[in-house]
This record gives C-alpha cells, structure tokens and sequence, in this order.
C-alpha cells in the first residue's frame, strides 16, 4: 500500500522503491544497498520470520540503523499508539511518526527528503 502510495505523489520526485515483509529482509537490504538509501519508511510491527537473534520489532531496526552511523530520515508508520511509542522512535532517531494518515505521508517524505539537514528534525504528525 505505502509503494502505491509513492507512486502517486505529484511533486516531481522519482522513486525507487525497496521493500521487505520483515526485519531480516529489511537489514540485508540496507546493507546491500549500503544503506544508500534517502529515506526509509519503516513498520513498528514489522516481522521477524523465526530469527532468535532478532527481535524483529521496528524499533529495534531503527536502533540498528542509527548504531551503525547511518543519518537517512526514517518515518516510523504504525496504527496509532501511546505517547510513549512515539516519544522511543523519536529517541532512537525516528525522523516522523506517521500513525493510520497516509495523507499526512506525501507531506512527511517532502519534508524529509528536502531539509537541509536530513534526520535531523524531530516532528510528528498533528493529532
């Protein structure tokens, strides 16, 4: 649904777009690509497919991420949760937290993709 989604944004940017149904995909990925990538949209309850070494949750994916030095924006979605959620994925260096509005997404990936000082800014979307 979110790959549709960035299709269908109308202000002039083209996308490719990687995609993984679970965190080990999702690592091997970014590894790949050398973490190479300008943004990355990423589920809280993503799966983890049986790896006992991983725990599997978004959070903890993002945490990897930022371990490894790595300053790409990264939007949080999930349905909306406690304040706490969301004040962790903005410790761990979560760019946004977007909660069940994909209309609030084409704003969040402008924003994200055209700040001078990409991951850096801690916003969230309005309730």
């Amino acid at each position: 649904m979110l790959t549709e989604c960035l299709r269908a944004f109308q202000h002039g940017h083209a996308y490719e777009i990687a995609s993984a149904h679970n965190v080990r995909d999702a690592l091997a990925i970014l590894l790949r690509a050398g973490f190479g990538f300008d943004l990355i949209l990423l589920e809280v309850h993503i799966s983890w497919m049986g790896e006992r070494d991983w725990p599997g949750h978004g959070l903890d994916l993002l945490k990897e991420i930022r371990k490894r030095g790595v300053d790409v924006p990264v939007i949080m979605t999930c349905p909306p949760l406690e304040k706490k959620g969301m004040d962790e994925a903005q410790s761990a260096g979560a760019f946004a937290w977007l909660s069940g509005e994909l209309g609030e997404l084409e704003r969040l990936v402008t924003l994200a993709l055209s700040g001078p000082a990409q991951g850096s800014s801690k916003t969230t979307p309005p309730a």
